[in-house]
């Protein structure tokens, strides 16, 4: 449901205000409402153009694809074109009814000339924007912040794929390296060992040979 606003409430005041078979069971108002809602488009539209200004400036110097603060900006823009474009034409419709039914209201044709050209005014406005929202350039613009954003994103996947392997080639050849030294220890003790199984070897050999000299000197 679409929630009326303060320009489609200023409008409908309008049309009852000014029709002449109504005009005398009216309480007569110091301000026209069709002012109240020029005061309330113009306030929108330039709220919109600033908002505009900004994401012109967001589309050329950031990556639209990554950065919050134009998407935020973007579909803001894009709820308040469409209340405008809402409001624009309930006053249009007005001033056409206005037109169509002249002998029931009471209004200058220099008053509907200029609220005809009041009209005309917010529409190009609103053209403008609506326009650059949906550019070429800004599509293309956002479709390479995809592209990019995309690119950047896999290249980061690769960068820590590349990480993690590096890592693991560096704890395989730690560990390698660990095993080398243990085996190495192990011979070195295998090798110390032995030359102690050795040396009392001999040791034996020549004690053995020494016992039987003494024996043979005995006799």
């Amino acid at each position: 449901q679409h929630w009326a606003t303060g320009v489609q409430v200023a409008v409908c005041v309008f049309v009852a205000k000014c029709e002449g078979a109504s005009a005398h069971a009216m309480r007569p108002q110091s301000q026209d409402p069709f002012d109240v809602a020029r005061f309330e488009v113009d306030a929108t539209i330039k709220k919109v153009q600033f908002m505009h200004k900004e994401w012109k400036r967001l589309l050329d110097q950031q990556n639209t694809s990554e950065s919050q603060q134009f998407k935020d900006l973007h579909a803001e823009i894009s709820g308040e074109l469409q209340m405008l474009d809402y409001d624009i034409q309930e006053v249009a419709r007005s001033i056409q009814m206005v037109e169509q039914n002249r002998d029931k209201f009471r209004l200058s044709d220099a008053e509907l000339s200029a609220r005809q050209a009041f009209v005309k005014k917010c529409q190009e406005a609103l053209q403008e924007v609506q326009s650059d929202l949906s550019s070429r350039r800004a599509s293309s613009k956002m479709e390479e912040d995809r592209r990019q954003s995309l690119l950047s994103h896999r290249q980061k996947e690769q960068d820590e794929q590349q990480r993690k392997s590096a890592m693991d080639a560096e704890g395989y050849y730690a560990q390698e390296q660990m095993l080398q030294r243990q085996l190495i220890g192990q011979q070195e003790d295998e090798l110390v060992e032995l030359s102690k199984a050795t040396l009392r070897v001999g040791q034996a050999v020549l004690a053995g040979r020494f016992l039987e000299y003494e024996v043979r000197e005995w006799h």
